[in-house]
């Protein structure tokens, strides 16, 4: 493995994602973010946990600016297990997360197709379940049930995407059902 600058040709995919990096600048000032504001102090009201699945883009799913919102990608969207010490890194995150004041709203965001999820099905009702699980382990997490018990009262939301029809659902808790956002 050769670290550093590699000489050669570039591939076309690190050419397109070098171009990005040069315009960050100008396109953060036409979508009216005040950068040394934003070093300052990021100021999310949303932490959404979602799947490392390059296929499915969170900020650009929910149109979001950088510090809008506390992005925690794992594995399958999974909630971070606090006693399980494969999870500690993302469970230190998803603390930090909750215990950000100005967070008051958490969406545990599913997707069709993720090979993450261990059912060997790839129904919705598969996807739908998965989210469920997930956002009921999340009101399971001392953090989160502190917080929504709290002034802040954090609200909890589960949501689910499809990756074909660009699609997202939200879920009704009490009923099991999903209906579009």
């Amino acid at each position: 493995m050769t670290l550093g600058i590699v000489k050669g040709r570039r591939s076309m995919a690190m050419l397109r994602v070098a171009a990005g990096a040069r315009s960050y600048r100008r396109r953060a000032r036409t979508a009216g973010i005040h950068l040394p504001a934003l070093a300052r102090r990021p100021h999310p009201d949303v932490l959404l946990i979602s799947c490392t699945d390059p296929r499915l883009h969170p900020s650009f799913l929910i149109d979001s600016l950088p510090g809008e919102v506390f992005d925690l990608r794992t594995p399958g969207g999974f909630v971070p297990d606090t006693q399980d010490p494969d999870d500690a890194g993302a469970a230190r995150l998803l603390a930090e997360a909750l215990h950000t004041p100005t967070i008051k709203d958490v969406v545990v965001l599913g997707h069709t197709h993720c090979t993450e999820i261990a059912t060997g099905s790839d129904s919705l009702e598969a996807g739908h379940d998965h989210v469920a699980r997930q956002l009921a382990a999340l009101g399971a997490h001392p953090d989160a049930a502190t917080a929504a018990a709290g002034p802040r009262r954090l609200r909890l939301h589960g949501w689910y995407h499809d990756l074909e029809t660009g699609e997202t659902t939200c879920y009704r808790p009490g009923t099991g059902t999903f209906f579009p956002v």
